[in-house]
């Protein structure tokens, strides 16, 4: 029998104290299979880091107090105390995000990004092949897209993954996804920063390789706004 870790035993706590049927409610919410759920419970499996810090946060702890409760539980305490306190409930607080912020969202393509909109998702939805699980605040209808381009390098680089909202407003400053023609059906959408000086508005490359363009008298239509980053460190 493999000896449990801090991790599952705050695990199986955690979804013991949830009652009949958490282990498959956790596995729907996070994304994680209930099968993978159960490796991890029985300490069979380690898990990323990534899928740890998910769990913890479904629990609504942060990552660091759920490894502290399952320390508590190996020498024999009962961690109660350490997870109903107002010293935690405010730590979660402060993360700003709670297990509501654990979303599936859709990995479209740039030109299915470009027409991206609530009528679209409700029809698409069951034909989209691709679904990740993220956490971030995001809209109802927010997407994930595969970075392609080399034009927003070094912040965004081929590989990474962008998160991105359409409900929230384009301010200068901010990444956005834009269709540089926005009455042409079927155009790609593009990631650039999004820039405003005076009466003029341009979308703005970070790699000097690529040229900035201004957009001010043109059909240009923002997509949405980008709301978070996953790295790629994969080779190859």
């Amino acid at each position: 029998m493999l000896k449990q870790t801090t991790f599952s035993a705050a695990l199986v706590y955690c979804l013991s104290k949830k009652g009949y049927g958490a282990s498959s409610l956790c596995a729907k919410s996070t994304g994680i299979s209930s099968g993978y759920l159960t490796e991890l419970k029985k300490a069979k499996k380690k898990g990323s880091e990534e899928q740890r810090r998910l769990l913890a946060l479904y629990f609504e702890m942060s990552y660091e107090d759920f490894l502290a409760a399952g320390e508590q539980i190996l020498a024999g305490k009962n961690p109660t105390e350490l997870i109903s306190t107002k010293i935690l409930k405010k730590r979660v607080k402060n993360l700003g995000i709670t297990h509501k912020s654990i979303k599936k969202i859709p990995l479209l393509s740039w030109t299915e990004a470009a027409e991206w909109s609530t009528t679209l998702k409700n029809t698409l939805s069951a034909t989209i092949n691709e679904w990740i699980t993220v956490i971030c605040k995001a809209g109802k209808t927010a997407f994930a897209l595969k970075v392609m381009c080399q034009s927003m390098e070094p912040e965004f680089c081929p590989g990474d993954i962008i998160i991105v909202d359409p409900e929230i407003a384009p301010e200068t400053g901010r990444f956005v996804i834009a269709q540089l023609d926005g009455q042409s059906s079927g155009s790609e959408a593009t990631l650039k920063r999004f820039e405003r000086d005076g009466g003029d508005l341009y979308l703005v490359s970070l790699n000097d390789k690529y040229g900035d363009k201004n957009v001010t008298d043109t059909n240009f239509k923002i997509c949405g706004c980008v709301v978070q980053k996953i790295k790629n460190y994969s080779i190859g």
